[in-house]
């Protein structure tokens, strides 16, 4: 196995340069100008002319009530729920397929379902207050129990390289404080390959995000709190490749080392960071909260032109809103919930143009026959 490489830049960079070199490393900085936010920006050009419309079964059996986390796979797609404390599987057609996990204080149940991912015909759910990982298989329903040892975790992904990458949100800061843990499957060795601000993690262990990592094609990228770098992680190296700044409102340096409380009392008042995470290929997708309101920016990887929007639609397909969403290899899929759907067919979508016409009857004809409290609609396009 080659050497795992890193490099870290956890200190918020001062200054207002193009680019920086930081440890011999060219590292783009973007700032964000606030000021260019629009209420709504389409997107369709990013996608092909196709979309498929997926209904997502609905029986008492699989209520999806409280979702945590979506993943999309070949052939399935996979929704933890917080309620029901399970994974749903249903295939791509939208069939329920079963339950995955289970609450429990048996040694093939966990205490509290944290996040979860699926690899190779298994099904990984972290245990959040008892050290550990089941991995269910989706062969045979076999369970195994994987110990973390003293190790806290936030969020899982794999790069099929026989690991589980383990994110820990500063929570292990009495312990070298790494931000970023592999473990290897085969021989359950658990290394620490991102070392985190051990001053943060004092202060704000477990300050959560809504999403840390994004991984799609054998890498990913990931975020931290209160930190301006995007990373990329690969089988064999973690490197900053992005840093994240904004023009107005930026909370100050020394701000980051406060206590949680006095940070959340000045929330309203300064924009604290990245809070969301997306891949999407030749373009990255992150969050931020500014007076309140929820921003997206999307930026163009190469060029860094980005476009900042409360909302992104797809103005080609009635002015879809694109919802919650995540990759596949090339496949784009936005889940809406049910009720969502069936408000914005009312106020939006049913006066909204559409490229075929027979997506538009179609999401008529789902609007009259779905209730409310059906599960969600999975909307799929292939990305160019």
């Amino acid at each position: 196995m080659k050497q795992l490489y890193f490099v870290l830049l956890v200190i918020v960079f001062s200054g207002c340069k193009e680019q920086r070199k930081d440890s011999g490393i060219t590292v783009p900085e973007l700032v964000v100008d606030v000021d260019k936010s629009k209420r709504t920006v389409d997107i369709s050009d990013m996608f092909d002319g196709f979309i498929d419309i997926i209904r997502l079964e609905t029986k008492d059996e699989c209520l999806v009530s409280d979702i945590r986390k979506v993943q999309y796979t070949d052939d399935a797609i996979f929704i933890s729920d917080r309620i029901a404390q399970c994974v749903f599987q249903f295939s791509q057609a939208g069939k329920f397929v079963k339950r995955i996990g289970r609450r429990g204080e048996a040694p093939n149940e966990y205490s509290y379902m944290g996040d979860f991912v699926v690899s190779n015909q298994y099904v990984y759910i972290n245990d959040l207050y008892e050290g550990k990982i089941l991995r269910y298989s989706l062969d045979n329903d076999s369970v195994e129990s994987i110990p973390l040892g003293n190790i806290e975790i936030d969020e899982m992904f794999d790069l099929n390289d026989g690991s589980l990458y383990c994110v820990s949100n500063y929570r292990n800061y009495k312990d070298g404080c790494f931000n970023l843990y592999k473990l290897d499957l085969a021989t359950r060795d658990i290394q620490g390959i991102l070392p985190g601000d051990a001053e943060i993690g004092k202060r704000k262990a477990a300050w959560s995000l809504s999403r840390y990592v994004s991984s799609n094609k054998g890498q990913a990228t990931l975020i931290y709190p209160l930190n301006d770098t995007v990373y990329q992680v690969t089988t064999d190296r973690v490197i900053p490749l992005q840093t994240v700044r904004f023009s107005k409102r930026s909370l100050p340096e020394g701000a980051k080392y406060q206590n949680a409380m006095e940070t959340v009392e000045h929330s309203g008042d300064y924009i604290l960071g990245m809070a969301n995470i997306r891949d999407l290929g030749s373009d990255l997708y992150f969050e931020y909260v500014d007076n309140g309101l929820q921003m997206g920016v999307i930026m163009d990887k190469e060029t860094r032109d980005y476009q900042i929007a409360e909302r992104f639609v797809l103005d080609k397909w009635g002015g879809l809103y694109v919802t919650d969403f995540d990759l596949h290899d090339d496949n784009f899929y936005i889940l809406q919930p049910a009720y969502v759907f069936k408000k914005l067919w009312n106020t939006v979508y049913s006066t909204g143009e559409f490229a075929d016409v027979s997506v538009k009857k179609a999401l008529e004809d789902l609007y009259r026959v779905m209730h409310e409290d059906e599960n969600p609609l999975v909307f799929k396009q292939h990305i160019k």
